[in-house]
């Protein structure tokens, strides 16, 4: 057995212990990180502003969700972003976005950190990117890792993109991006409808 405290083995912090960080750091931007009122708060002032967890030694296979409160100010979306043993530097391409509203109260947001293709082996670290001007307090009431969530909260389809930049949240084939197909829709979300496919009577008889 384990104790929540065990930073090498824990999945889930509730922050309850006053002035206990159980091994969260800030950095990016973030500062005067402490625990108050059942929540790791502190201040958030650059575009790369993040929370990071312990170490971590998690199969990926088994613990493929997050679920966690956030309360912050806005800006962009905020992401989990994580390191494996496999590829230990911290990389963009690890970073999963996901939508929680940023009116500086508590809500809960889900992450299904298994459906990206990165997220495999041994996930070692994590972080939560507080998102680009995101200044002004902030609060992570809980944070924890989970063997599966059913979607990440604002990406209903599950590739990748958040609604509002995916022009149709309900289709995973259709994100900017996609490869436009002749089929009546924007796969690419570019506004324009099989813009790359022949017209009518186009390539017939000279």
């Amino acid at each position: 057995a384990y104790s929540q405290f065990d930073v090498f083995s824990a999945s889930r912090w509730e922050f309850a212990g006053a002035g206990v960080l159980e091994g969260w750091t800030a950095g990016g931007g973030a500062a005067g990180l402490r625990v108050e009122g059942g929540m790791l708060a502190g201040s958030a002032g650059g575009d790369e502003a993040y929370l990071e967890s312990p170490p971590l030694a998690l199969d990926g296979a088994s613990w493929q969700g997050v679920v966690l409160r956030l309360a912050y100010g806005g800006g962009s979306a905020p992401a989990l972003a994580f390191v494996t043993e496999a590829e230990p530097g911290w990389d963009a391409a690890r970073r999963i976005p996901f939508l929680v509203a940023g009116d500086g109260q508590p809500h809960d947001a889900t992450i299904r950190a298994g459906d990206h293709d990165r997220w495999q082996g041994r996930i070692t670290r994590v972080r939560l990117q507080l998102g680009a001007a995101a200044a002004g307090p902030f609060a992570l009431d809980f944070f924890r890792l989970v063997d599966r969530v059913d979607q990440t909260s604002g990406d209903g389809d599950g590739d990748g993109f958040l609604a509002g930049a995916d022009c149709d949240d309900s289709r995973a084939a259709v994100h900017p991006g996609a490869a436009e197909t002749c089929n009546g829709v924007d796969d690419d979300c570019d506004g324009a409808t099989d813009a790359s496919c022949p017209t009518e009577g186009e390539g017939e008889g000279e």
